[in-house]
């Protein structure tokens, strides 16, 4: 709970420093990209908030720089968080980028032998173990 509202007024500070500033459109997409998504994107793959929490506290934020980069502030989500080939604006929700951080940190501790990495492994085969088939349960990325 205080690390989402310390997330929420970093981003409110973010949201009015850029619809404050005299950036171009350039200027703020370079802000978004080099400044505020590290520095959201920091500590959640120690986290793990809910997809409507993070998008509270983003939804501010992204209304200011959806209009410094040109954008209409109330456009989409859909087209919002769409990567730019395919016609979206190439925004980047931040559930996203703590599930990316979250499968890093597994495999870099799953590939490391620390403690750990021990821990992740004994975790993992004890779950394996307990839910009683053959394959890999890792491996499988249809089966619901």
């Amino acid at each position: 709970t205080t690390q989402l509202s310390i997330l929420q007024k970093k981003s409110d500070v973010y949201s009015r420093q850029v619809a404050t500033s005299s950036c171009n459109q350039r200027d703020s997409r370079y802000f978004y990209t080099a400044v505020y998504l590290p520095s959201m994107g920091y500590v959640l793959p120690n986290c793990f908030f809910e997809e409507r929490k993070l998008f509270k506290v983003q939804k501010h934020a992204l209304r200011s720089f959806l209009a410094k980069c040109g954008f209409n502030r109330y456009t989409k989500r859909a087209i919002v968080f769409a990567p730019i080939r395919y016609g979206g604006c190439g925004f980047m929700h931040l559930y996203l980028l703590q599930g990316e951080g979250h499968i890093i940190q597994f495999l870099t501790h799953w590939r490391t032998n620390t403690m750990a990495g021990n821990l992740l492994r004994i975790a993992v085969s004890w779950v394996q173990l307990h839910l009683g088939i053959s394959w890999f349960f890792l491996g499988n990325t249809v089966t619901p």
